[in-house]
């Protein structure tokens, strides 16, 4: 008996921990006015090749690899919206679009000589970072808060 009640408690610790980080996470994604949103896409514009570049010369180009994974991820994320059928699921779709378009133009326009790639670079990196952790934020929703979900019309 002491042995159920043992492992009872162990799973109670683990969820009690896992719980602690979804409340954390979920602080982060959603604050008034995207505080934390803006701030974020600073700090991975600035880390991910733009300010601060990484060149090993082996083909690798951290300004692309930044834009593949959320161009990666957006199609997952309208995925995820056709799987789902709430009015969350069509925001989601719309971001997921939305950003992949942007992150196909940061791209484009940071590898051409047009302005010296100063315009994807400066304008729709940012934009494609800061739309991709708006989709996450929706993505979060989706998951965690029904209640949320329900508000939306």
């Amino acid at each position: 008996m002491n042995k159920n009640n043992n492992n009872e408690k162990q799973e109670l610790a683990y969820n009690w921990i896992e719980n602690k980080a979804c409340v954390a996470v979920g602080r982060l994604l959603i604050t008034p006015y995207d505080w934390s949103l803006f701030i974020a896409t600073i700090i991975i514009w600035s880390f991910g090749g733009s300010i601060f570049s990484y060149s090993g010369n082996a083909n690798f180009d951290m300004s692309i690899v930044t834009n593949e994974y959320t161009k990666n991820l957006s199609m997952f994320a309208i995925a995820i919206g056709f799987f789902f059928s709430t009015k969350r699921s069509n925001i989601l779709i719309g971001l997921g679009i939305g950003n992949y378009l942007l992150c196909f133009g940061s791209v484009i326009m940071s590898k051409t000589l047009f302005a010296q790639g100063v315009i994807g670079e400066l304008l729709l990196k940012p934009l494609s970072i800061f739309c991709f952790l708006l989709l996450l934020k929706n993505m979060w929703i989706l998951a965690v808060d029904r209640a949320v979900n329900k508000e939306v019309k």
